[in-house]
This record gives C-alpha cells, structure tokens and sequence, in this order.
C-alpha cells in the first residue's frame, strides 16, 4: 500500500461525510476558531511547498526501506540485478575460503555478507547474516543505520516472529532519538499490517518522548490518529507540528500536502467551516493534487451558499484534468448538478422562491 493511496483516502472519507450531511445553509457560518498566528503558519507552509514543487521524491513498494535498498526505486534493473548477483558469487567463494583459513568472520564481513543477500532479494539469509553480525559486534556501521537495515529486512522475510523481535528491541531503547528512521519504519508497518495492540504500544512510547523526536515521527503520531478517526487529537497533533520552525522542510512533499489538507478537513468536520475555507483558498494557489483538493472544497462552499455560477466553473475544470485526481468524476457529476440548480433557482426568481438557494 502506498503512501500516495493512503493519504489521499483518508480526508476524502472524512469531507464526503461531512457534505453528506450538511443539510442547514445557516450550520456553514461557525464561530471562528483558527488563529492569526495559525492562519499565517498555515500560509507559511503553503508558500514552503510551493517553493519545492520541483523536488523529486521517491516512491517505495514498501514504507520505510530507503535503507535497505536503492533510494530511488525497489525495482532493480536486470543489470543491476546481474552485478549483485557476480558480486555475491565472488563473496561467497571468499567466505568459504576465509572459514578454512580463520574459522570465523569478522564483523564486517557478516555486514558486507547481509547486505550482498539482501540485494538480491534473499531476505531470509540476509537476516541470518544480520545476527551473526549482532551476536558480534565491532563492525564500524552507525548502530542506527544498522537497526533501520534489520527492522526493514525482517519485515521483508515475511517472519511475523522476527518482526516481534525487532518491534520488542525498538521499544526497549531508552531514548528513540537515536533510531527515528527505525521507528518510522515500524510505525509505516504497523499501519499497513493492522497490529493495533503493537502500534499502541509504540505510539506510547512515542508520546513520552515526543518532544526530543524530529517532525518526521510528528508527523507520523497525526497519522495515525486521522487512520484512527481521532479528530480533535490529530487537529492538536497537526497545530503543533506546523507550529515546529523548520518542519515543513524535513517533510517529504506528500507528507506536507497531507498535512495541509488534513489541517483544513479538520477544521471543517469540526463546524468551523468559514476557517476551513480561508484554508482551502490559500490551499487552492497549489499546483496538483494539493491545489485540486483546494480548489474543489471552495467549490462545495460556493454550492453550499447557492452560488452555482462559480461552484460550477470550478466543477467543471476536473472535466478536462489529464491527471484525473480521485474525486475528479463526482466533480463532473456536481458540475452537471449545478446546472441544474441554477435552471431551478432562474425559473423561481419570479415568483421569489430562489431566494431557498442563498446562503
């Protein structure tokens, strides 16, 4: 599952819901609950993402294993492929030779061996090389990087056991700071397997330690509360973290357009749909997926004030959107719609009725 589907589902559940049942014009004009200072770090963050639209990021298969394979893909090419495997032919010969001579491995060489196997996909003896190398330290790999490389291969054998084992190690460090790409991984993992009992056992120990740990887990601790339907916790959570000088920038640009639409949702789902819309206009100045999400909620709010002409013009523009974001073919259905409402509002004028269609 990736992290595109993930966060692109979550506040379109939440903000179908919410139209679904809006039913009084008179509910849209709620008490204001968005501050100065959040309405300009909500700015802030929008401009942020904005000046780094071009950055390219990648993609992986599996949450979290940025350490354990190449950065910019988990599909190995058949060449690259071909070089591992030469290469792991060549060091294993070497391993066999050096066991006849010393009767034993250094631990760099269990390292280098893990690794080599973990290239090519062979998961399972990658660990068992992990293992050697952890029942005998002294290899001059960064503790941190190593612990991220095991927990992410663990997962990758498929061995739910091993994966306990690791889960266990994690949330037994005394301070968390040190191993974050490793909690990230498990939390990432957590998620997609369903392990509620572990992923509140983690998420406790990430709340203890929250304010030593970078924007990154910060934002992974909102996450997890938006998947658990948590509103007003993951609103604070989300405050908080946009409050935090210098997060945006640590964030990947998926990971930031999730925050904002989600900080704008929230707000919505709360009542306090005139704050979300000064959000989803700023949001709107977007390019893609981000601006789209924008622009269509400034839509929904002209058609919730009876203002067809411009609700629909914005509708209308997902007609033709190459890229065709999720709710690009309801947009069409609304454009249609509105339409149709404006011909009803028209034919009531003159007999006073299309004032029903106001807000």
């Amino acid at each position: 599952m990736s992290l595109r589907l993930l966060c692109s589902n979550i506040p379109s559940a939440w903000l179908a819901i919410a139209l679904l049942s809006l039913i009084a014009v008179g509910d849209l004009q709620a008490a204001p609950r968005l501050s100065r200072s959040d309405f300009y770090r909500y700015h802030t963050w929008v401009k942020i993402h904005q000046d780094h639209a071009g950055d390219v990021e990648a993609v992986l298969s599996f949450p979290g294993l940025s350490m354990a394979v190449q950065r910019d893909t988990m599909a190995m090419s058949s060449d690259r492929l071909l070089t591992a495997t030469r290469s792991l032919l060549v060091l294993e010969d070497f391993l066999v030779r050096e066991w006849k001579r010393a009767e034993a491995f250094s631990p760099e060489q269990n390292i280098t061996t893990a690794r080599s196997y973990r290239e090519v996909g062979e998961y399972a003896e990658a660990l068992r090389w992990y293992r050697r190398a952890e029942a005998n330290p002294g290899a001059t790999a960064d503790d941190a990087d190593l612990r991220q490389e095991i927990f992410a291969v663990a997962v990758m054998t498929g061995d739910s056991l091993q994966v306990t084992r690791e889960l266990l190690n994690l949330v037994g460090r005394k301070d968390l700071a040190r191993y974050e790409s490793t909690v990230e991984t498990a939390v990432r993992w957590l998620v997609v397997s369903g392990d509620e009992q572990n992923l509140d056992h983690l998420m406790r120990k990430i709340e203890v330690q929250m304010s030593g740990l970078g924007p990154r887990l910060w934002f992974w601790y909102a996450y997890v509360q938006a998947v658990r339907d948590d509103r007003d916790g993951c609103l604070a959570s989300l405050r908080r973290l946009m409050a935090r000088t210098g997060a945006p920038e640590q964030l990947s640009g998926e990971q930031r357009g999730w925050v904002m639409r989600t900080y704008a949702d929230l707000h919505y789902l709360a009542g306090f749909q005139d704050d979300a819309l000064r959000l989803y206009i700023l949001l709107a100045e977007l390019d893609g997926v981000d601006g789209d999400w924008g622009r269509y909620q400034v839509a929904n709010q002209h058609l919730l004030a009876g203002e067809y002409a411009q609700a629909g013009a914005i509708y209308s523009s997902f007609c033709t959107d190459s890229e065709h974001t999720s709710w690009a073919g309801r947009a069409c259905e609304m454009a249609t719609l509105v339409s149709q409402l404006d011909e009803i509002r028209k034919e009531g004028e003159p007999y006073g009725t299309d004032v029903v269609h106001s807000r």
